[in-house]
C-alpha cells in the first residue's frame, strides 16, 4: 500500500475511513471457503459495495457484524450486527424469550438430523418499543447440513428465530 493511500485513515474508528479505502482494505482480507474449498477474496466491486451497505448501516465491516454473500452480491448483518444497528439508530430491542415447540416432520421431508419431530423455536420480544413479536424457527425449514448446524442445531434454531424476530419488528 502506497503512503498516499494510508493517509486516508486519520484514526483507527471505522466510520471515518471513505468507504472505497475500506474496500481496498477488504479485499486483502481472506475469507472461509466453503467445505474443500481455499480462502477466498473479495473482488473490488464486492467490497465497495459490502463497504458502503455497512457504513449505511453503521456497522463496522471488519467486525463479525455483517457478512458477505459471494453468490448474491448482498451484505447480511448478523445478530450482532442486529444489536449493533438497533442501537446505532435508537431502536430498543427486548430480551428474547425462547420456547421450544415440536410438531409431526412435515410431508414430504425427511427427517432431519436425528431428530425424530420437527423441532422448532419461538422467540418473543419487543422491537423497538411496539409490542411483543413473535416468530417461529423449524428445522424443516431452516437446517443446513454445514458448520454450526450440525454441532449447534438448536441454538442456531434460536438464533434464527431471534433473527427473524428482529425483521418482524
Amino acid at each position: 500500500l502506497s503512503l498516499d493511500f494510508l493517509n486516508q485513515f486519520k484514526g483507527y474508528n471505522w466510520s471515518t475511513i471513505p468507504p472505497p479505502a475500506m474496500a481496498v482494505l477488504l479485499t486483502m482480507i481472506p475469507r472461509k471457503g466453503k467445505k474443500d474449498e481455499p480462502p477466498w477474496y473479495m473482488k473490488a466491486e464486492q467490497a465497495l459495495i459490502h463497504a458502503i451497505r455497512c457504513f449505511n448501516w453503521k456497522v463496522d465491516p471488519l467486525s463479525n457484524d455483517a457478512w458477505f454473500n459471494r453468490e448474491t452480491w448482498e451484505s447480511n448483518l448478523t445478530a450482532a450486527g442486529q444489536r449493533t444497528f438497533a442501537r446505532a439508530n435508537n431502536i430498543n430491542l427486548g430480551p428474547p424469550q425462547f420456547e421450544r415447540v415440536t410438531r409431526p416432520w412435515p410431508a414430504p421431508k425427511p427427517m432431519v438430523a436425528g431428530y425424530k419431530e420437527d423441532v422448532g423455536y419461538i422467540c418473543k420480544k419487543d422491537v423497538g418499543g411496539r409490542g411483543m413479536v413473535s416468530y417461529t424457527a423449524w428445522l424443516s425449514e431452516w437446517y443446513r447440513p454445514t458448520g454450526p448446524w450440525q454441532s449447534n442445531t438448536e441454538h442456531m434454531l434460536q438464533v434464527r428465530a431471534d433473527d427473524k424476530a428482529n425483521e418482524f419488528g
